[in-house]
């Protein structure tokens, strides 16, 4: 097998919540000695997979830390935000490759999906790494996409819960009011989403006191609305 098939077969299985770790270690044992010709798409979809189904390779995490640069230069934004989420949920700390990925994802934010943006803010959260002018742009790519969407996906609403969960947890109340209120703007809103904000207030000694409930009356209003124009 070649680095797509063995990219590929791991996608597969890791997407389907099929777990075989003595499958998904031959996988990482055997991208081992492509790792200086591997892409950036096989080798984070091998770092993914690995994650995503609790299978620990230290080796082929190690490698693809060591030539984290080169995947960088070449990833584009699932490349970058699978790399990061990958790296994040096998709790590896690698301040270069984080600040790399960083450095290549502000210039290609606009391009970044729903999903893309919540897992890349998601993984620098997870491990504290708190890097302001990515978060800022993740939140400012995130809130011009909104609008645009013509119905509440299931990865819209993950992304932005993650997105979320990610400002609240560097630090940004702010930022994750601002994505909060233009999803009830637009009559939707992750219930995980508002949870957070709701628990920001109640922790907060100076925030309103009528911040919270005019968010569920928002959306209830909303609700309200809806059902009578379609009645």
């Amino acid at each position: 097998m070649n680095q797509q098939d063995l990219s590929n077969t791991a996608w597969a299985y890791a997407h389907s919540e099929i777990s075989n770790a003595p499958l998904l270690n031959s996988i990482a044992s055997s991208a081992l000695p492509m790792i200086s010709v591997c892409d950036s798409r096989s080798l984070s979809l091998i770092a993914w997979a690995l994650a995503k189904r609790l299978v620990g390779d230290v080796p082929i995490i190690e490698a693809i830390t060591a030539d984290s640069l080169r995947l960088v230069i070449q990833a584009g934004p699932q490349g970058l935000a699978n790399t990061a989420w990958a790296f994040s949920t096998c709790s590896v700390v690698h301040g270069p490759l984080f600040e790399a990925i960083a450095s290549a994802a502000l210039p290609s934010i606009s391009l970044y999906g729903d999903q893309e943006l919540g897992n890349t803010a998601w993984a620098f959260a997870q491990l504290c790494l708190r890097h302001a002018p990515l978060l800022d742009a993740l939140s400012e790519a995130a809130l011009a996409k909104i609008r645009d969407m013509t119905m509440d996906t299931e990865e819209a609403s993950r992304g932005a819960y993650a997105l979320a969960w990610a400002q609240t947890r560097l630090s940004r109340p702010d930022l994750t009011r601002a994505i909060v209120a233009e999803h009830m703007a637009c009559g939707r809103c992750h219930r995980l989403s508002l949870g957070l904000v709701i628990l920001d207030e109640e922790w907060r000694h100076d925030a309103p006191s009528d911040g919270a409930v005019a968010a569920i009356e928002a959306i209830a209003g909303h609700s309200v609305g809806s059902a009578k124009r379609t009645a």
